[in-house]
């Protein structure tokens, strides 16, 4: 029944298409990887010191020495000018830990659980618990980016945005992207009065400088050493206060005159860094994503949920970080895809110099996605846009040599004479060893790694599940499945096709349809 066997399978390609996106586990930008150090950001907002973030930051760090799995820590106190590509502004602290070897521990995931757990209800600050991205670095999985040509509401808009995916099951350690809360002082200087005193706007910066960052006076060189050393005149540390400030004086030639004679001190609130993207203002709401969700169905989560909140006209919003990226890969490895196709389509083409020959083999290609999204739903794993992408255009080789070499043997013996049917029986016959045992050999040359087995030739061992077998898992699991169906696929259904397809050899006498009757008949016209 070759129609049927057709039918079924085109509806089988539907339905575990169909299958997947709603059972399957979804889509992922690069495979999940454990990982070999983790971070921890300490968040703290206000006019802090560098000994108050020291004191903030050590107590997330004590709480993190001696931590099972843990085997080095290392701690960075003081803020970061303008945050940083991944760093927000109120981060007074960042504490880099290494695990231990993947083989002594608990996986990554769980402990980083617990250290969230622990790190919660510190006084005054909140603490991120993260570890690096597993491909290139895109930031937090969630970022949500607001822009507007007029920056007035855009902050209010930013908050209430960043309170709606708080509330989005999955999303964790959300910040507004707005800059933290501060207070800086400006210091007005009455030029007027201060002209008489012979005094100079300058003058007073300098006086300033001994309670901030130092009078710079000269520089020294140690020796051996490649760079100066600044040598600063500074008040002592119980005197460098905002009082202290009002009661510095300077010489004039009047005498020494404190400057709060001319000059005006102002509480201002700390302006922070202003982002603008494409000239207009922006503000990027982050968030992670639990261990236990995965990433792209939380994203579609906050896509709907910010598309549900009606924001204001001139406000507009894009989903970035690896979302953006995701979507871009996809759409080069679509392309790469049709690429393939295309080229494939061309050799073909030369080959056959039929049509039918060619559409055939392509259809194959397409249909074998079947099993790998098959395989996905049997294993419970993600489709890896980049790894499993990557794996079904190399499975798109093995499935066009194996259908080259059965559609040519059937061309071969209808040309021979041979009638349809007996032509197809005749093929399967001659070319079910060369596809299967093509087959099989990809299958296992790659079967080790889908199962996750790395063999370590220095030390002398084997392993399950290392981090370096990771990567390759998504990609060796395309081929496998895929290529263990397209084998099926090969040797039932290509050769249905073929029956359906395929005309059968005309009898002498016997008049073919009016478009070739045709054709015939200009060549016979032009001879």
């Amino acid at each position: 029944f070759p129609v049927t066997v057709c039918v079924l399978t085109v509806a089988l390609l539907a339905g575990v298409f169909m299958a997947y996106g709603k059972y399957g586990a979804g889509v992922e930008f690069f495979p999940n990887v454990e990982p070999d150090y983790g971070l921890l950001y300490v968040h703290a907002r206000g006019n802090l010191s560098l000994a108050e973030m020291d004191a903030a930051t050590k107590q997330a760090e004590d709480r993190l020495l001696g931590w099972p799995g843990i085997k080095s820590v290392y701690t960075r106190v003081g803020k970061t000018q303008g945050g940083g590509q991944d760093i927000p502004e109120d981060v007074v602290g960042v504490i880099q830990y290494e695990f231990v070897d993947w083989r002594e521990r608990k996986p990554a995931n769980q402990i980083l659980d617990d250290l969230r757990k622990a790190m919660a209800g510190i006084p005054g600050v909140d603490v991120e618990v993260r570890v690096p991205d597993a491909g290139p670095p895109t930031g937090k999985p969630i970022q949500v980016r607001l822009s507007a040509a007029n920056p007035e509401g855009l902050d209010k808009v930013a908050r209430e945005v960043a309170a709606r995916i708080a509330r989005v099951p999955g999303v964790i350690d959300v910040s507004d992207g707005l800059p933290p809360p501060g207070v800086d002082w400006a210091l007005e200087v009455d030029r007027g009065k201060a002209a008489q005193y012979g005094v100079s706007p300058m003058s007073v910066g300098t006086v300033v400088q001994l309670i901030t960052n130092g009078l710079k006076l000269t520089e020294y060189r140690p020796a051996g050493a490649d760079d100066a050393v600044d040598i600063r005149l500074r008040l002592p540390e119980d005197r460098r206060t905002l009082s202290t400030l009002d009661e510095l004086r300077i010489q004039t030639n009047q005498g020494a005159v404190p400057i709060s004679n001319f000059v005006v001190r102002k509480p201002e609130p700390s302006v922070g860094i202003l982002n603008r993207i494409d000239g207009a203002r922006t503000v990027v709401v982050q968030g992670n994503v639990a261990a236990d969700r995965q990433v792209a169905a939380v994203q579609a989560e906050v896509t709907k949920a910010v598309s549900d909140m009606g924001l204001p006209s001139g406000v507009r919003w894009k989903l970035a970080g690896s979302n953006e990226d995701s979507a871009e890969a996809s759409a080069f490895l679509s392309k790469a895809f049709g690429a393939a196709i295309f080229l494939i389509f061309l050799v073909l083409l030369a080959q056959f110099n039929k049509f039918t020959s060619v559409f055939l083999v392509l259809s194959c290609v397409v249909m074998a996605t079947i099993g790998v999204f098959l395989g996905l739903l049997l294993t419970g794993e993600a489709f890896g846009i980049v790894m499993s992408g990557i794996g079904v255009i190399a499975l798109a080789g093995v499935v066009v040599n194996n259908n080259i070499v059965l559609i040519d043997t059937y061309d071969r013996l209808r040309e021979e004479g041979w009638d349809k049917m007996e032509a197809v029986l005749q093929t399967c016959r001659e070319r079910a060893r060369p596809v299967v045992l093509t087959a099989v050999s990809a299958i296992l040359g790659v079967l080790p790694i889908a199962f996750g087995l790395g063999l370590e030739i220095f030390h002398h061992e084997t392993t399950i599940n290392a981090p370096s077998t990771q990567w390759w898992i998504s990609l060796s699991s395309a081929i496998v499945f895929g290529l263990s169906f397209a084998t099926i696929l090969t040797l039932v259904v290509t050769p249905s096709m073929l029956m359906v397809f395929t005309r059968a050899r005309r009898k002498p006498g016997a008049r073919g349809n009016w478009l070739g009757r045709l054709f015939r008949r200009g060549k016979g016209s032009i001879a």
